[in-house]
């Protein structure tokens, strides 16, 4: 069979995809190390890094979200303990993640990839991503209806000067 009769086109469209998905892959973990980064950053962390076990466990069913970091001390034993009469939802909804996570390892080691599967697997953890910060966001709420004006600006405050920190980095 000569180079002109050797089919490629099928070949090099799976191979495109395969690239694709494996750069989509990359691009998230990058992701999720610069976020984390910019989360952990700042002052009252230890080496650059956030000490997680100066954290309440309650905060941590959250994620180290600017917006809980930001939360003076009295804030955030009531979010605490607000996150703990969630708990099964925070603790379900990172289950899920779990679940869908190894379903998108299955897509990775099976023997004939999938990329179509594959996307809506990475979009399926984004779902469950979006349903965490709902609910983060929800109980954050809670917290800031209850502030004064006053404490709400300087929340505000504290919020920006942690981005003056991610605007310097630019």
């Amino acid at each position: 069979m000569s180079d002109h009769d050797t089919p490629r086109g099928p070949n090099m469209s799976r191979r495109a995809r395969l690239l694709l998905a494996v750069s989509l892959a990359a691009n998230l973990l990058v992701l999720g190390i610069v976020a984390g980064s910019i989360v952990f950053d700042g002052p009252g962390r230890h080496g650059g890094r956030h000490h997680w076990g100066d954290m309440d466990p309650a905060l941590r069913l959250l994620g180290p979200t600017p917006f809980v970091m930001a939360l003076e001390k009295p804030q955030k034993e009531a979010l605490a303990e607000a996150a703990r009469g969630r708990r099964a939802a925070f603790e379900d909804n990172r289950a899920l993640l779990g679940d869908r996570f190894e379903a998108t390892l299955d897509l990775l080691r099976a023997e004939r990839f999938d990329s179509s599967a594959f996307v809506d697997a990475i979009a399926a953890q984004g779902e469950v991503f979006r349903t965490q910060q709902r609910m983060t966001a929800e109980l954050i709420s809670d917290r800031v209806s209850a502030m004064s004006p006053e404490a709400r600006r300087d929340y505000a405050d504290r919020l920006d000067r942690s981005l003056d920190r991610v605007r310097r980095r630019d």
